[in-house]
């Protein structure tokens, strides 16, 4: 079932409203999925896994399933040091801000541009190759 809404709690509950006019005799469906997302939603990302390009994508993809098996909330984006400097300077200005502690930066952001993450002094980053 797809809804779509203003937000996620917004389609969750239409999801869940479209649903509940199925006929499920002797079947059970989940109530829970839905609200997982918006719980993870609700809380502050403490990871910000950042790369270049989404050509890092694949990596970087697996540290993201490394942070949802441990429940860790992370946010992921791509800031390119090179074509968006103004975009990039500005996710560094913000990262205490929204309650980053730690950065895992691809390789664009982590080799290209030395010294960028030293600029956030209570946060920790790690870079991949």
């Amino acid at each position: 079932m797809t809804a779509l809404g203003d937000g996620i709690a917004d389609a969750v509950t239409k999801a869940y409203r479209a649903v509940s006019k199925i006929s499920w005799e002797g079947v059970f469906y989940r109530k829970d999925i839905g609200q997982k997302a918006i719980k993870r939603m609700n809380r502050t990302p403490e990871v910000g896994i950042v790369m270049g390009s989404d050509s890092d994508l694949g990596v970087m993809d697996e540290a993201a399933m490394i942070l949802k098996k441990f429940d860790i909330v992370f946010e992921m984006t791509v800031v390119s040091a090179h074509r968006s400097p103004e975009r990039a300077a500005e996710f560094r200005k913000t990262v205490q801000k929204r309650g980053i502690k730690v950065i895992i930066a691809g390789p664009d952001m982590q080799l290209i541009w030395p010294g960028f993450w030293r600029l956030i002094p209570s946060c920790r980053s790690s870079g991949t190759h």
